[in-house]
């Protein structure tokens, strides 16, 4: 979330942040390990710790097989920090100004099928809290920040680049995008963003993206040519030094293309 125009220090936002999330997390963790409930997942709040600007929450997210029986166990930590433009920590903070504060919730957690454990361990619950605290923040302190915007960081930018020179998308152009199975790109030109890691909703096309890699998966490959006319295509690749006139690196390839010279 980002906030514009702010007056006054937030003193008083991460304190009713924090109670919120731990009261509406207790309150889930509560209700899913009731002998009333049906649900096949079990949330448990492990560990809480809170400082003045950011907390650390760890949860453990414990689910049963409806054949098995068979009990398994994630785990996912999730931080939030509300940072200024000149704070190291704060995130995207290249392009904000001094009037600007950022409060970016991160999860860490098992991967595959789009961070699925990690939303249904707790992120998408506490995201939820966090955007009703800031509401009821923004209806009682009006007057202490103007717009407040909520964004996505793109998760490609954070292992490419900076954490300060991140990208970030609006949430609502990604949740439209999504609805519209349209590609989801950055503004530092990364292509090909999952919308599933991204806001917790996978594209209308998920499942005929992943009809499509099964079977290109299913398809045996071909049983090729001999080994000598595959030993043909490798050849040795040097990295001549103009300069010191000599080849200064040696290792192995195979020919792309013969006409066009392509290794």
């Amino acid at each position: 979330w980002l906030f514009h125009d702010v007056v006054l220090p937030l003193s008083s936002l991460m304190p009713h942040i924090m109670a919120t999330v731990l009261k509406d997390v207790a309150n889930y963790s509560f209700s899913s390990s009731s002998a009333d409930s049906n649900k096949d997942s079990v949330l448990k709040m492990k560990d809480f710790h809170c400082w003045k600007s950011a907390f650390l929450l760890e949860l453990r997210l414990i689910t049963t097989q409806a054949t098995t029986g068979e009990r398994t166990q994630s785990r996912v930590e999730i931080f939030a920090h509300l940072g200024a433009a000149d704070s190291e920590s704060c995130v995207a903070s290249k392009m904000m100004t001094d009037s600007m504060r950022r409060l970016a919730v991160s999860a860490k957690g098992e991967v595959g099928s789009g961070g699925c454990k990690i939303w249904e361990g707790g992120y998408k619950l506490v995201l939820q809290s966090v955007e009703r605290a800031i509401n009821e923040y923004k209806s009682q302190h009006s007057q202490d920040c103007g717009k407040v915007e909520r964004e996505i960081v793109c998760y490609k930018c954070l292992t490419r680049y900076h954490h300060d020179a991140a990208a970030t998308l609006n949430y609502e152009r990604v949740r439209d995008k999504t609805n519209r199975n349209e590609t989801i790109r950055c503004q530092r030109g990364c292509i090909g963003l999952d919308s599933a890691a991204l806001c917790g909703i996978a594209g209308q096309g998920a499942d005929a993206l992943s009809s499509q890699v099964a079977h290109e998966n299913s398809v045996k490959p071909s049983k090729g040519g001999s080994f000598k006319d595959l030993m043909e295509g490798v050849v040795l690749v040097g990295l001549w030094d103009g300069d010191k006139k000599k080849i200064i690196y040696v290792g192995s390839g195979f020919i792309a293309d013969r006409k066009q010279g392509l290794v």
